[in-house]
């Protein structure tokens, strides 16, 4: 265990070099009324290794053509401008066509189908996004929550809220599945050995009045980072433990229950002395399916693919290997079955084919883009968009070449 530890150790310090992390799977929030529910999903192998190139090695860069500077990839990722190359670190549709992300500048960007603007300037950097419609949006960063309230989406504005817990946890990850039931989450550790965490919910009080409150959540010793769910599935929390114990955790809370339990993943089954869930980095869920991404104790990089026949009340688990020179992964959402997207570090952009976890033709410059990407967000699989350090692309299939 101790030389897994020191390799974890190390994979820390590399990450640590970077943006803060903030584990978002924008748009796998049946409480967007725009999501539509998906079919059952794929029969996944028990080891499909995941594709370890960068955007160089993808399709649309082995084609032998000359490079030229582009708007669109081969496979229809469409790059557009970031006022003054922010890094983006959250990115949330309402439905309508009308696109917003969170940055590191504290600046809230809109897009109007055509470009971007920066529509309100908050406090702090900027990490997570998420709205309810087009009227209502949340707004997560260093300095607290914002609500963005209006008459029209190009007339929001955003005002802090009072959240309770101690405030020096940054609120990483904030989702919901309506106006009155909005999650949010952060963690940190203190020490090798005290993992802390607040856990908050918005949600209806006493004479019809919302409110942030401290949910019980927040006393398990785990430093969360990201919420995620859908209105079927309930409410997902994750996060990592001290690294001394190199244990990391799912907790659920289902569907009106009023309590997260633990989800209990297995251990890997290739490695039965340090296979369980060391590091957790981000998941996602579209209802029937769930997929986390992380480390296990013995330092293998994994995804856990999980899925439900009984209508979201139990899942049955499943390992799939990384690279264990993979980089870290931020974000990961798609539909059920094939088509599901992972984003990360150095330009990570996957796509799981339901055999294996391949990279995305992403280049449209001369060079590979290798700039951290931090969030996903979709309406289904012909309307996705991923953000990250100077990047803001979305997904337009009528743009794609023809194979």
């Amino acid at each position: 265990m101790r030389a897994a530890r020191l390799a974890w150790l190390a994979r820390m310090l590399v990450a640590s070099t970077g943006v803060a992390t903030v584990f978002a799977c924008a748009g796998s929030d049946e409480g967007d009324p725009a999501v539509t529910s998906q079919p059952a999903g794929p029969s996944v192998p028990e080891a499909s290794v995941a594709e370890t190139g960068t955007d160089a090695e993808a399709p649309d860069a082995k084609d032998g053509a000359p490079r030229e500077e582009r708007t669109c990839s081969d496979e229809g990722w469409c790059q557009t401008v970031v006022p003054d190359g922010l890094s983006l670190h959250g990115v949330w549709g309402d439905g309508t066509g009308v696109i917003w992300a969170a940055a590191d500048d504290g600046s809230v960007l809109r897009f109007d189908q055509n470009t971007w603007s920066v529509h309100a300037k908050l406090s702090g950097p900027l990490t997570s996004i998420w709205g309810s419609g087009p009227t209502d949006i949340w707004v997560a960063g260093r300095d607290g929550i914002y609500h963005g309230t209006g008459t029209s989406s190009s007339a929001l504005t955003f005002e802090p809220n009072e959240v309770p817990g101690d405030s020096s946890l940054v609120i990483s990850s904030i989702w919901g599945t309506g106006p009155k039931d909005v999650w949010a989450v952060a963690g940190k550790l203190l020490d090798w050995q005290t993992p802390v965490n607040r856990v908050v919910h918005y949600s209806e009080g006493a004479g019809g009045m919302a409110a942030w409150s401290l949910d019980e959540a927040s006393s398990l010793p785990y430093a969360f980072t990201k919420v995620w769910g859908t209105a079927s599935s309930g409410v997902w929390i994750g996060g990592s433990g001290a690294p001394e114990f190199m244990e990391a955790a799912v907790f659920r809370r289902p569907v009106g229950a009023t309590n997260f339990e633990n989800v209990g993943l297995p251990d890997a089954p290739n490695n039965p002395f340090s296979g369980n869930l060391g590091v957790f980095e981000t998941a996602g869920t579209n209802g029937e399916e769930v997929w986390i991404v992380g480390q296990t104790a013995g330092a293998s990089r994994e995804y856990i693919y999980g899925n439900s026949t009984d209508g979201n009340h139990t899942y049955t688990w499943k390992f799939i290997s990384r690279d264990d020179n993979d980089q870290r992964m931020e974000a990961i959402w798609g539909p059920a079955g094939t088509g599901v997207l992972a984003a990360g570090d150095y330009g990570r952009f996957r796509r799981w084919d339901g055999v294996e976890w391949k990279q995305v033709a992403f280049m449209t410059g001369l060079f590979p883009i290798v700039k951290p990407l931090h969030d996903l967000w979709g309406k289904s699989a012909s309307e996705v968009w991923v953000v990250g350090d100077g990047v803001a692309a979305h997904f337009d299939p009528t743009k794609a070449k023809a194979k």
